[in-house]
């Protein structure tokens, strides 16, 4: 099955946006759309699931609940993590500079578009 319509408008619509991918538990990547290479985008999805266990396990321990979304911030990239279902996230990877807020919003209608299609 192909998200590539519903992926596709985020990163045309969101100024600075560079990248979504769609992964499960384990990182392998689901679909993905993007303007960098698609190893780059795969392994930045690989690597969410390293990130997520870890928050997850820290959450369970101290009875937080469960992750409802991951910003991380770095000098030359916003990556927002969001989960869809379980054991499934989206990553929206975005230059610094790009409308955090804007990216938000359409990662949640993009979720619920996902969401619709499983």
């Amino acid at each position: 099955m192909s998200f590539q319509n519903i992926l596709q408008p985020l990163i045309k619509d969101v100024d600075g946006a560079i990248g979504i991918i769609f992964v499960d538990a384990d990182g392998e990547a689901i679909d993905h759309y993007s303007r960098i290479p698609e190893h780059d985008m795969k392994l930045l999805g690989a690597y969410k699931s390293i990130i997520i266990k870890n928050i997850q396990e820290t959450s369970n321990r101290l009875e937080l609940g469960s992750i409802r979304e991951i910003v991380i911030f770095l000098d030359e990239a916003v990556l927002i993590l969001s989960p869809v279902s379980e054991g499934y996230f989206l990553l929206l990877f975005m230059q610094p500079q790009s409308n955090l807020g804007k990216g938000i919003i359409r990662l949640k209608e993009t979720i619920k578009k996902v969401r619709e299609e499983l």
